[in-house]
């Protein structure tokens, strides 16, 4: 079975994370796990948690072989009813689902499929807010990795490539 964009950035960061001794794995798995907030998501520099850095969070910790825990997936479900989520954070927040709950069931995939198709623009792209005109190279990659993490055939991918 072919892996995932997501889950292939995450087997090249354990690859690298070997080059690192025992002590270096440590503090960083220490750091990424300090910014972990009482709700189960990961924050930046704010205080509160954010999708775009659960993610991050959870790609590094999947990469030095830690796995989450049932508060990050709770959490993560809870912010998936968030009105307003923008690409960035919806394409966020479905990467880091696949992660951490990777049995995500059909009829979930489907509808995190069409959050993400709500962010097509009229060039055939995607763009990090919805009715936008014209796409950017990173959100068309967000959304293709999301895409990709949930096993959905990216649509049209010839306009994507304009």
């Amino acid at each position: 079975m072919l892996r995932s964009i997501s889950e292939m950035l995450v087997g090249t960061a354990a690859r690298s994370s070997e080059l690192l001794d025992q002590t270096a794995q440590a503090h960083l798995a220490s750091f990424v796990s300090s910014r972990r907030v009482s709700t189960g998501g990961y924050r930046g520099r704010a205080a509160s948690a954010d999708t775009y850095y659960t993610a991050f969070a959870l790609q590094s910790l999947r990469a030095l072989c830690f796995t989450s825990d049932d508060a990050t997936v709770d959490w993560l479900h809870s912010i998936r009813e968030s009105p307003g989520l923008d690409l960035v954070h919806t394409a966020s927040l479905v990467v880091a689902l696949s992660i951490a709950s990777p049995m995500i069931a059909r009829d979930e995939r489907g509808a995190l499929a069409l959050s993400i198709e709500a962010f097509r623009t009229a060039d055939g792209g995607y763009a990090n807010d919805r009715g936008l005109k014209r796409t950017t190279a990173y959100d068309a990659f967000l959304a293709v990795t999301a895409l990709d993490a949930l096993g959905s055939k990216i649509c049209r991918p010839d306009e994507i490539l304009r």
